[in-house]
């Protein structure tokens, strides 16, 4: 009787210790994924900062390249009126904008692209 009796709680016992080995198995597995999750996200932080930095950056290009567009239009208003410039000049000045504004173009293309 004794050792049937020790023979049942035994088992009872064999199969807690897998459960629990189990349960451990798996709380370590969700250990691992929760590591991993948190260095992808980690990753995809410092990626979107990275992008959100280069847009900035290309962001004050675009302004400064704008401004530097409307100094030139004024010197070519000012090179227009000024009868005694060279039509060379003026040229020049024109195709400067065009230049610029071409790039702002590309910059701001290369701008929606990170988004």
């Amino acid at each position: 009787m004794w050792d049937q009796e020790r023979n049942k709680w035994s088992q009872k016992l064999g199969g807690a210790n897998t459960k629990i080995q189990k349960l451990c198995t798996h709380d370590l597995e969700l250990i691992n994924e929760t590591r991993r999750l948190q260095i992808e996200n980690a990753r995809k932080d410092f990626s979107l900062a990275e992008s959100k930095a280069k847009n900035a950056t290309k962001t004050e290009e675009i302004k400064s390249l704008r401004n530097e567009i409307e100094l030139l239009k004024s010197k070519l208003d000012l090179s227009q009126k000024d009868s005694s410039k060279k039509g060379s000049e003026i040229e020049s000045l024109k195709s400067k904008i065009v230049e610029l504004a071409l790039k702002i173009s590309e910059l701001e293309r290369l701008n929606l692209r990170i988004y």
